[in-house]
């Protein structure tokens, strides 16, 4: 089995003392920063310009995991590829019909190439991107629509995808699990073959505890699957 992950959101992070906060998640060990850049194609908000990358890369050695779900990905894939070495570069891909030629262009770069589904997207359209992905990011929510229970489709998914992950013999391609994970969610994921963590406000930066706290209370948690 891979090993487990962590990648807080930096969606979650205190924005007007970023560098401060990055300090914070280096000491906390976490393994990846996930940043969303997003415009309205999937949901109601605008997060994180492109400008903020170097800004980001200059500031810590913790590599990205740079999500990015907007209606032309082809037209802003160029303002990342500088900056996407030992990184993940993550296209939502049912925002493309390029997704292919945009994924190589990402490994030519020295960047790892992902892909993103959200829940309702078959995994037959995944199949066929199997030798170009480094990761497989699966939404195991609904962008900005409440759903307090993780839905037991979406845990079968996760273990259909690792089934044809390894079937293709890629068990080096990591599963990533994006979506409001709170500590329970995050174990059923794990058990099921997830092993990157998109973190949030119920888990990594978690009200009335530093961030190491939540991250090593996290990791013992999941030990315990």
């Amino acid at each position: 089995m891979l090993k487990i992950r962590l990648a807080p959101s930096i969606e979650r992070a205190d924005w007007l003392a970023l560098g401060s906060e990055l300090g914070k998640l280096e000491e906390a060990k976490v393994d990846l920063l996930h940043i969303d850049i997003l415009d309205t194609s999937y949901g109601d908000t605008i997060l994180m310009s492109p400008k903020l990358i170097p800004a980001i890369c200059a500031a810590t050695a913790i590599p990205l995991d740079i999500h990015i779900s907007v209606g032309r990905p082809a037209h802003l894939l160029d303002a990342f590829l500088p900056y996407c070495k030992n990184s993940y570069i993550d296209i939502q891909m049912e925002t493309t019909m390029q997704i292919t030629s945009l994924l190589k262009r990402v490994r030519n770069a020295g960047g790892k190439p992902a892909v993103t589904l959200n829940p309702g997207t078959p995994l037959s359209v995944l199949e066929e991107l199997v030798p170009y992905v480094d990761m497989v990011n699966l939404m195991i929510r609904t962008f900005s629509v409440p759903e307090p229970e993780l839905d037991r489709q979406i845990l079968d998914k996760i273990a259909r995808i690792r089934k044809m992950l390894d079937e293709h013999g890629r068990q080096d391609v990591s599963i990533e699990v994006d979506g409001s994970l709170n500590f329970n969610d995050a174990r059923q994921v794990v058990q099921q073959g997830a092993d990157v963590l998109v973190l949030g406000t119920k888990t990594a930066f978690r009200a009335g505890h530093t961030y190491a706290e939540n991250c090593q209370e996290l990791r013992e948690y999941l030990r315990t699957a």
